[in-house]
């Protein structure tokens, strides 16, 4: 089984489009894709900031 496999809220991006919305220079909104959950997913997605 693939790691997250049973998680209940995954969150989807590229690898490409994660570079630029974890370090906040494009909203993560337009390039994720939550399923499960969105409402677990979206405070943490928004405090995220990776530097």
């Amino acid at each position: 089984m693939a790691p997250g496999a049973d998680a209940g809220t995954r969150v989807h991006s590229t690898a490409l489009d994660f570079i630029a919305w974890a370090t906040t220079r494009k909203p993560w909104r337009d390039h994720c894709r939550i399923t499960g959950d969105a409402s677990a997913a979206t405070p943490f997605l928004d405090c995220l900031n990776i530097i």
